[in-house]
């Protein structure tokens, strides 16, 4: 694992620009479950300026004395947003081929923030009914029947670190992290639980032999 899990408050210096554009934006539901909510259109092709600076915004603060001379091959930047029907706990996984993992909360939620959690036996490998049975949860919204399945899937695992949602805190994870949300809704919070996820592809250095290979550090 290259990238070490960290926490950054007051990520961003116009927060409450950055979610008063968020909420002009349309969002779109993933047409196989794959994820919960909707999603904005990658923030490459609706607002490649901001792409642009948050993408150079996360490797400063990854590599403050040297980011001129790290690059990412790719970087897929979402706004997401996960309404309250949404009852149940999030379901453990990686983000892997990602390098990088970085979400910023730009919602009052305090409470529906991140874990980072550790496998208590041999290394998992999750079933192809159990992903069929969260694509189908998410497609269909079936959350009521949720319940035992997401629970088969999050039982062997411990929770190693704890992310609170705090309004404008980002947090970065490397990608072969098994992670999950705490939950999707607050009590008394009406507003959806929003956030601009990003993840990150083959960063590496510019200059040679400077930045290992991602891959070959996990090995």
């Amino acid at each position: 694992m290259l990238f070490p899990s960290m926490c950054i408050d007051n990520f961003f210096q116009n927060s409450d620009e950055v979610v008063r554009y968020a909420k002009q934006c349309k969002y779109y539901p993933s047409q196989t479950g794959a994820w919960p909510g909707k999603r904005t259109e990658g923030l490459h092709l609706i607002s490649p300026g901001l792409h642009r600076h948050f993408g150079r915004k996360i490797l400063a603060t990854l590599f403050p004395n040297n980011y001129q001379n790290i690059t990412y091959d790719r970087g897929d930047v979402y706004f997401q947003k996960i309404s309250s029907e949404y009852i149940n706990k999030g379901w453990i996984h990686v983000d892997e081929p990602a390098d990088l993992t970085v979400i910023v909360y730009l919602s009052k939620h305090k409470k529906c923030g991140t874990s980072i959690f550790q496998y208590k036996g041999a290394f998992p490998t999750p079933t192809e009914e159990l992903m069929q049975v969260k694509k189908k949860t998410y497609k269909e919204k079936s959350f009521g029947q949720e319940t035992e399945t997401l629970k088969k899937n999050n039982n062997d695992f411990e929770e190693a670190i704890s992310f609170n949602s705090s309004y404008n805190r980002a947090i970065f994870f490397d990608g072969s992290q098994w992670h999950g949300a705490k939950q999707f809704v607050e009590k008394n919070i009406k507003e959806d639980r929003l956030t601009l996820i990003g993840f990150y592809y083959g960063i590496n250095s510019t200059k040679s032999g400077q930045f290992m290979n991602h891959n070959l550090l996990k090995n």
